[in-house]
């Protein structure tokens, strides 16, 4: 009877036990920092390297402890040893910022380290994914301190057991998940491990996981079948874009010769104007606009519609170019699914009597009437 309550306060116990030890390596960081503050330097840089040793530290720990050996180190003369330090520290609190009126000997390199990190686009983290077609998780690392000695990820599938994969270093790190076979998402954490086993970077955990998931399925059921159905997905009928960009460029096309024919005719009237006609029988005693009244400014109207004209086709003439573009392929890809087990063929569709297909060149369209 004892041993029941016995198990569940080791279950307890052992659930607890990374907490205990955040709040033990929380507890350190606060000592080191206390004694830096009092001007033990040395004393307070061996208290946090002896922390970090223990391996047990995690991102927000490894951080605090970092901070106190850069400052430690700076102020000790140690230059290289707080570099490396503040570099650690950046990688994972990149906004941490030190008070300005430290003296510059402290500073200096801390903002070698900013620099470093100034002069690269890439941060210390994991990018998570699923490929369907290798049923894989790939993560794609960035470590450009290479600060990190080892990867540690954990995944199982919704309601299955935690599997753990470590891996050494690598920019790209693929793990085989069978389930994704069957299953259509995976929970994961992962974790960058430094040299001496302390996390520096973690996403996820077993009490609250990441989620990655694959695409969903669209099926097409087959009316009056029992679950007939096959990965489909539907293509996406282009007439309605054909039909659309055909009329933008039908409007761009009558704009343009509506815009010719107002520049001939202000081309006419311009000419007139300039004409000896318009100087009259006695040009000492008339001016032209005298002679000739509201034909300048006929000619103006007309040179004015040209330019309105030409302006709107040819926004008209890009909205139709840019409308065949996105158009989508009007083939479905019933033949590219594979059937799910059980199911029966999607009847195809009947061919529409009128329909629009990809025309010659990049961009165009043909269409033309089933009988």
């Amino acid at each position: 009877m004892l041993r029941l309550p016995l198990c569940i306060c080791a279950l307890v116990a052992i659930g607890a036990l990374p907490a205990v030890v955040s709040a033990q390596s929380q507890e350190v960081a606060r000592t080191a920092e206390t004694a830096r503050r009092r001007g033990e330097h040395e004393r307070a840089r061996r208290i946090a390297r002896d922390a970090l040793e223990q391996g047990t530290s995690e991102p927000d720990d490894v951080a605090a402890l970092q901070r106190v050996i850069g400052l430690a180190s700076a102020a000790l003369g140690d230059a290289d040893a707080a570099r490396d330090a503040f570099t650690r520290l950046l990688a994972i609190t990149p906004d941490v910022r030190l008070d300005t009126d430290l003296p510059a000997e402290i500073r200096s390199p801390y903002l070698e380290a900013r620099g470093f990190w100034t002069g690269t686009t890439d941060r210390l983290g994991v990018q998570v994914e699923l490929d369907e077609e290798t049923s894989s998780l790939v993560a794609r690392a960035a470590d450009p301190a290479r600060m990190v000695s080892r990867y540690r990820v954990r995944v199982r599938s919704e309601g299955g057991s935690w599997r753990e994969v470590a891996r050494a270093p690598s920019d790209v790190i693929t793990i085989p998940i069978p389930e994704l076979t069957t299953a259509r998402s995976v929970e994961y954490s992962v974790a960058m491990l430094d040299e001496l086993g302390n996390r520096v970077y973690r996403r996820g955990s077993d009490e609250s996981p990441e989620r990655a998931e694959l695409a969903p399925i669209e099926v097409a059921v087959v009316p009056g079948g029992d679950d007939a159905s096959r990965a489909l997905a539907p293509a996406v009928d282009p007439t309605p874009f054909y039909v659309a960009g055909a009329a933008l460029a039908a409007g761009a096309i009558g704009l343009a010769v509506g815009g010719g024919v107002s520049t001939s005719e202000a081309h006419r009237l311009a000419g007139e104007w300039s004409s000896d006609a318009c100087l009259g029988a006695a040009p000492e005693l008339a001016t032209r606009a005298e002679t000739c009244p509201g034909l300048d400014d006929s000619a103006r109207t007309n040179e004015t519609i040209s330019f309105v004209l030409y302006g709107i086709g040819g926004a008209l003439l890009v909205a139709a170019i840019v409308t065949f573009a996105v158009a989508p392929s009007g083939s479905s890809r019933a033949d590219e699914a594979p059937l799910i087990e059980g199911a029966e063929p999607v009847a195809e569709a009947p061919a529409p009597m009128f329909g629009c297909g990809a025309g010659p060149g990049e961009i165009g369209v043909a269409c033309g009437v089933s009988l």
